[in-house]
């Protein structure tokens, strides 16, 4: 059976356990909605996530991991690849890695003690545990092929999304049943199947920009006609945005207006719909007795709050802890800024490391428009949210820059 699965989407047992990866990792948190379970600091009529379902899902990637070391080495696939040419891609990256894994056992063992007794999973296990995700297409051997299943897992994403929301409005309008984040004197924010609003918007825009970077897709199927593949992809990027109008998230939102004007820029099309839609969306939102405006509004003060906390210059008794902290951090530290999460975490020596990992990725890859475009709506979102502390939009983020930034032209040996 997997044999015949395998011969029909032509494609690796390896690219098969990698993409049935992607999918567990997208309906991992269905219980959400219907059983309550989030967190009660964002939630208040929710019940805090167990332990044993935080830790679960890691157990499971581990199981993955596993499985995909043993494929690797049984189809000796690391004779087919330029390690070295791989190094000099990631390798900066790498360097970020090794650090805050020595930087959190020297300078943060208390606080990691804390983080294991209050039973949380703090945001360098994530790191560290979800950076083999920007591996996974090393191996590929039928990127074009993995592409266009990619293609269509977005599609089925986007209407498990929808259809969840469209289940919770009516519970919503019937039986006033409430998602995770809606607030008494606010908006109702609804989060698709994942029931978080801010991750699952993010999620649908690189879903957007994944399917206008595929777009040639429909052409090649014979079942879709010039007419029906413009109908299609109206009808995928209506639904995204409408879809991240009801997550009311303000990060997703400037990112989808600067897509467009990108769009519009290079003349296409689909930069006019988004802009449109886009427009539409605000209006409506407006129209909701500016309930959201004033949020948004009021969540300046505490951003501006963060940038301006001069506790990690000021803790400490002696210049010289003033300037440990300063390069190596204070304490981790959570903020919906990754920015100033890293930078009070891992001090400046975290900070720079992070971003010079992504920006010798732009400068080594200049005619790889697609991952330069991720990578710049990557670096811009997280100035809004922690995307690698949310899971599993982290998890997502590293596939699709590994997908774009380990094509097998690149690192296939030559013969």
């Amino acid at each position: 059976m997997i044999d015949s699965l395998i011969n029909k989407l032509r494609i690796s047992i390896y690219e098969l356990v990698s993409l049935v990866m992607l999918i567990f990792m997208y309906l991992f948190y269905f219980y959400r909605y219907p059983f309550k379970i989030n967190s009660t600091l964002t939630s208040p009529t929710y019940h805090n996530t167990p332990l044993s379902i935080q830790i679960f899902k890691y157990v499971l990637f581990f199981i993955f991991y596993l499985v995909l070391i043993y494929i690797i080495h049984k189809n000796e696939l690391l004779k087919k690849i330029d390690i070295k040419k791989i190094y000099g891609k990631i390798k900066w990256y790498i360097f970020f890695i090794v650090y805050i894994l020595i930087s959190a056992v020297v300078f943060h063992l208390s606080s990691l003690h804390m983080l294991i007794r209050n039973s949380s999973v703090d945001f360098i296990i994530k790191f560290v545990f979800f950076t083999p995700l920007l591996l996974l297409p090393i191996f590929f051997s039928n990127f074009r092929n993995v592409k266009y299943i990619i293609f269509y897992l977005f599609s089925m994403f986007l209407l498990i999304n929808v259809s969840s929301d469209i289940i919770q409005l009516i519970l919503f309008f019937t039986v006033h049943r409430l998602p995770a984040l809606a607030y008494s004197g606010g908006s109702v924010r609804f989060g698709g199947l994942w029931d978080d609003p801010n991750g699952s918007a993010y999620f649908t825009f690189l879903g957007v920009v994944y399917f206008i970077f595929n777009i040639d897709v429909l052409s090649n199927m014979k079942f879709f006609s010039e007419r029906s593949k413009q109908l299609y992809s109206y009808i995928f990027i209506i639904l995204s945005i409408i879809y991240i109008g009801l997550t009311f998230s303000f990060t997703a939102f400037i990112l989808l207006f600067l897509y467009g004007l990108y769009l519009i820029y290079i003349k296409n099309r689909y930069g006019y719909v988004i802009l449109f839609f886009y427009i539409l969306s605000i209006l409506v939102i407006l129209f909701d007795k500016g309930l959201y405006t004033k949020e948004i509004v009021n969540k300046f003060p505490s951003a501006i709050k963060h940038f301006t906390n001069p506790t990690i210059v000021k803790t400490g008794s002696s210049l010289l802890t003033k300037v440990l902290k300063f390069f190596f951090g204070n304490k981790l530290t959570f903020s919906e800024d990754t920015y100033v999460q890293l930078f009070y975490s891992f001090g400046i020596i975290g900070f720079i490391l992070f971003i010079y990992s992504f920006i010798s990725s732009i400068f080594n890859n200049r005619r790889n428009i697609e991952l330069i475009i991720l990578i710049i709506l990557f670096l811009i979102g997280s100035i809004g949210l922690p995307y690698f502390e949310i899971f599993p939009v982290n998890g997502f983020i590293f596939f699709l820059l590994g997908l774009y930034l380990f094509d097998d032209e690149y690192i296939k040996k030559l013969d």
